[in-house]
């Protein structure tokens, strides 16, 4: 009876792909987008997440590539890693590859993706001339992350490639201090009382862009 039983539960074992039969390594981990499906992953972010599969002895990528950054542990199955390698504001970025599980029995394969999305989602500008102020608000569910280019003086360019001009002042009121990100919103007035008067008697202006990222990555 002991013998039977234990027959039973290893045939239910093995049906669910929990317990191998000697032959390679069968996967349990299902093929297909790892981490989550959308959004993606984001870079600057550290990830880990393990392959299973039964009676493997090690793991290798045999086709396709992981994103820069991540590797995986041929011992454990274990995928971990900040992706990295990604411009920003660029979402969807997808690597496809194949891991072959192998034991002394032989190997076999699974097809598996990462979707890879840039931290900094996207941007907001900001220009106006001297004696302005304006506000800018991240989109719902993201905050400002990164300040850009702040120019107060006579900044060139246009939206978001601004450059400095023969006038410029590198003063950084609050707002734009770097201990005052991550924020939802960001006020500027374009003024001598905020930024020093770096030429006087010349009518100035001001231009800035900030990068914003998901509160929840």
């Amino acid at each position: 009876m002991g013998f039977g039983r234990f027959g039973i539960v290893s045939d239910s074992l093995r049906r669910r792909g929990l317990l191998n039969s000697g032959g390679p390594p069968a996967w349990v981990t299902q093929s297909g987008r790892l981490f989550r499906s959308s959004p993606g992953i984001y870079t600057t972010i550290d990830y880990n997440t393990t392959l299973v599969a039964t009676d493997a002895e090690s793991y290798s990528i045999s086709s396709g590539s992981l994103p820069s950054g991540m590797s995986l542990n041929s011992s454990t199955g274990e995928i971990s890693g900040i992706p990295t390698g990604i411009s920003d504001y660029t979402s969807g970025t997808i690597f496809s590859f194949v891991v072959s599980a192998t034991n002394s029995a032989g190997f076999t394969d699974r097809s598996f993706e990462i979707m890879v999305d840039s931290y900094y989602a996207g941007y907001s500008c900001m220009q106006m001339n001297e004696g302005s102020s304006a506000t800018v608000t991240a989109p719902a569910g993201f905050t400002y992350t990164r300040l850009d280019f702040t120019s107060y003086g006579t900044p060139g360019g246009s939206c978001p490639l601004y450059s400095r001009g023969g006038c410029h002042s590198g003063a950084r009121p609050y707002d734009l201090a770097a201990s005052s990100f991550p924020q939802t919103s960001i006020s500027v007035s374009a003024s001598n009382s905020w930024f020093g008067d770096p030429c006087g008697g010349t009518y100035k202006r001001y231009r800035g862009s900030f990068s914003y990222s998901p509160i929840n990555p």
